[in-house]
């Protein structure tokens, strides 16, 4: 790049939506990690990131991007951004474009780098940034008296040396007429220099230099978790962050798309084979010997495909089981524009429904969802529901199914209220026991049936 070569600039400020706050966690750190690593790659020559979390109600953080490559890279940026799944729940509140070119007002003899103005910033713990727009007043008047009364507002800068100023042209760019940037240490020190500047014949000729953002600077990572964390707190309400309604669906001899070969496939495919769903799993191919051999028998259907579109076609459900968001995120908007619901592991923004953690115990089965915000918590609960209905709970269901058939055939079905009442400690003690008969008659005293003890005991479920 020559000395004096033009750059081109841009500020792009921007805010989560209410969407975002939605999120599960882990759904946002997903997002995130994403985001960062877009951030930590090299798209211009400068890029620099600043958090603007509780320091403004219309934004979150800004992008500092200077490149001397035309606008292309911006626009190539912006379309990386929108591109993520992060993308998808941010919005661009704040656009400022702007070119670098030398000062017509520094001089070069005494001030050779306000001179050139090439806007390189320091990396300053603070960046401050705002638009401003010049009356006409002022391109009225001559150009000696303009660079008088301009040397006069730089010299009440230079009080303040420790304040870096980047100032970027938006001519015809964009509706600013400059974009002016300070770097420091210290915000008291910038309120001062604004303060001074006010009393300077050149600030007579300002029309406008809001709205003003007072940004600090962050690395991508660290940006990434105060994002998160205007959402964390979120999760204090007692409120899940998705509201699912919970069902168990009949899956039997339903056609089903399972997309992955790997561990996650195999998993999903054992828990819908024991549903008795008619499963085809496509995968260039298929990385388990679990799913080999259940190929091999002809339990599932192996399509040995990248994904297509035309796949769909005919599924009641897709599963998607693949370590990859844009493909998650092609399969989901394609299946929901085939009405087909869709569940892609671990990547929620693109499921319509969730798999919970399920306990088995006969014919006992618990759902249990923490709205994704923990699985680690589910499976924990899990297990020690598990380990807890090993004990009593399978007799018991067994008692109260049999009772339940003998009411209804009796019809003299007692209510709710009625049934709770009948699960004493004493029935769940027979149980235990394994006393299956005594706790029968048991449960109708306490349902109001005895008479029907014996129909029970000489008709069992």
């Amino acid at each position: 790049m020559q000395p004096d070569s033009r750059s081109y600039i841009r500020f792009a400020i921007y805010r989560l939506t209410e969407r975002w706050r939605e999120l599960d966690t882990t759904a946002r750190a997903q997002a995130l990690n994403e985001f960062a690593a877009l951030l930590e790659e090299p798209h211009t020559e400068w890029q620099q990131c600043y958090s603007l979390v509780g320091l403004r109600a219309d934004a979150d953080f800004c992008i500092w991007l200077k490149t001397s490559d035309g606008i292309g890279p911006l626009q190539q940026f912006e379309r990386r951004i929108r591109a993520t799944t992060f993308g998808d729940y941010i919005e661009l509140s704040y656009n400022f474009m702007s070119m670098t070119k030398p000062s017509a007002y520094a001089q070069r003899e005494t001030d050779p780098e306000r001179a050139k103005l090439h806007a390189w910033p320091d990396g300053a713990p603070y960046l401050f940034v705002y638009p401003m727009v010049k009356s006409r007043d002022w391109y009225k008047l001559q150009d000696e008296e303009r660079g008088r009364i301009m040397r006069g507002h730089i010299a009440a800068a230079h009080k303040y040396p420790k304040i870096r100023i980047n100032t970027s042209y938006s001519y015809g760019l964009d509706d600013q007429e400059f974009v002016v940037a300070f770097e420091g240490d210290d915000p008291a020190e910038f309120l001062d220099l604004v303060h001074d500047l006010r009393f300077t014949e050149a600030s007579a000729y300002t029309v406008r230099d809001t709205p003003m953002f007072t940004c600090v600077l962050r690395s991508p990572r660290q940006l990434a978790e105060e994002l998160g964390a205007v959402a964390v707190d979120n999760e204090t309400s007692d409120a899940p962050a998705i509201p699912y309604y919970p069902i168990f669906m009949v899956a039997d001899q339903k056609p089903i798309a399972v997309y992955g070969g790997g561990e996650e496939a195999t998993h999903k495919v054992r828990g819908l084979l024991r549903a008795g769903a008619r499963i085809t799993v496509i995968a260039p191919t298929l990385d388990t010997q679990e799913l080999l051999k259940l190929a091999a028998d002809g339990a599932i259907t192996h399509l040995p495909e990248e994904y297509d579109p035309d796949q769909l076609d005919g599924f009641a459900l897709v599963l998607v089981a693949r370590d990859d968001t844009s493909l998650n995120s092609r399969i989901a908007t394609d299946a929901r524009a085939k009405r087909i619901l869709v569940n892609a592991a671990d990547d929620v923004p693109n499921c319509d429904w969730i798999l919970p953690a399920i306990v088995r115990e006969g014919d006992l089965t618990l759902a249990i969802s923490t709205a994704g915000k923990s699985p680690a918590i589910a499976r924990r609960m899990r297990e020690e529901l598990t380990e807890y209905l090993a004990g009593e709970f399978p007799a018991l269901l067994e008692v109260a199914g049999e009772v339940r058939t003998i009411a209804r055939a009796a019809n003299r079905m007692p209510d709710q209220a009625t049934w709770q009442a009948a699960i004493t400690p004493k029935l769940r003690a027979l149980c235990v026991k394994g006393n299956v008969e005594d706790a029968k008659r048991l449960m109708l005293e306490d349902l109001g049936l005895p008479d029907l003890a014996e129909v029970g005991t000489a008709e069992p479920r």
